[in-house]
């Protein structure tokens, strides 16, 4: 309530002035308030526009990957295409191979065993020896060749024949008979017991 002549003994001039005053007060209040308006209207829209901007580049985000991931699912399915593709063409040949005469196919490493499947080990043939030198603890049985005893000199074939040694198909050497196999250094043992016989006759 605004004061008045009687109240305050002031004069009318006092009174208008400070009236002019309090609509200067409400006048600035009321821009203030329109101001901070703007500022929030303004600050709204900022935020809006930024949001907007959030979601589009997240949506571009999303539409890449979905795009990224189809281009790796095709080319998935192109791969796993070649790969049956590939998969057929060597089935067929393999059919055809098969289907081929013998003659048609590859040399075999081992003759002896048919196409159906090849060996998992060599011939009885390509078994290993026994030692050339043989150990202390070696039995009569361990010292015989795999193949069994050796053949007569008459089935051998000529370049086996060692002559001069008492060998296989030679002449007898000492101690020896014509046709049997004998070691190398047995014709010296039994010149050694000749003498030896000799020396104690003597």
């Amino acid at each position: 309530m605004l004061p008045t002549y009687e109240s305050n003994n002031c004069c009318p001039g006092c009174v208008q002035a400070q009236l002019h005053r309090s609509l200067d007060v409400r006048r600035d209040l009321a821009a203030l308030a329109a101001e901070q308006q703007q500022q929030m209207r303004q600050l709204r829209e900022d935020m809006m526009a930024e949001l907007k901007q959030l979601r589009a580049d997240v949506l571009g985000e999303v539409r890449r990957g979905r795009q990224a991931t189809a281009d790796v699912d095709a080319r998935v399915a192109e791969a796993q295409e070649s790969t049956q593709r590939s998969l057929w063409g060597l089935q067929s040949k393999l059919a055809s191979s098969l289907s081929m005469h013998p003659s048609a196919l590859p040399p075999h490493p081992y003759p002896s065993v048919s196409y159906a499947g090849y060996a998992p080990y060599p011939p009885a043939a390509c078994q290993p020896l026994a030692p050339a030198i043989p150990s202390m603890h070696s039995t009569p049985s361990m010292l015989t060749p795999p193949g069994g005893p050796l053949p007569p000199a008459s089935t051998l074939p000529a370049s086996m024949h060692r002559a001069g040694t008492g060998g296989i198909g030679g002449p007898p050497a000492a101690g020896g008979l014509q046709g049997e196999w004998q070691a190398p250094g047995l014709e010296d043992n039994a010149k050694q017991q000749q003498q030896q016989q000799q020396q104690q006759q003597q």
